[in-house]
C-alpha cells in the first residue's frame, strides 16, 4: 500500500466519506456537495496535510464565508 492510500484513508475516515470521495476533491474529478468538500478540507487540516490540497479549492474556500466558520481553522 502506498503512502497516497494511506493519506485517502485516514483523510476519508475522519471527515466520513469514501475514499472516492475525497480522490473526486483532491484530483478535481467529479462533483463532491460543498459541504462534503468542507468535512474533507477540515479533516485534511487536521492531520496536518494542507499541502495536499489543490490551490483552486484552498483559494475558493477562503473566499465562502462558509468556510470561515471556527470548526474549519
Amino acid at each position: 500500500m502506498t503512502r497516497k492510500k494511506i493519506v485517502l484513508n485516514d483523510v476519508a475516515k475522519l471527515a466520513g466519506v469514501g475514499i472516492a470521495t475525497v480522490d473526486r476533491l483532491l484530483n478535481e474529478r467529479g462533483n463532491v456537495k460543498p459541504e462534503t468538500a468542507l468535512r474533507i478540507i477540515r479533516a485534511v487540516r487536521q492531520l496536518g496535510l494542507q499541502r495536499i490540497l489543490p490551490h483552486p479549492i484552498t483559494k475558493a474556500c477562503a473566499s465562502r464565508s462558509s468556510c470561515q466558520d471556527r470548526n474549519y481553522r
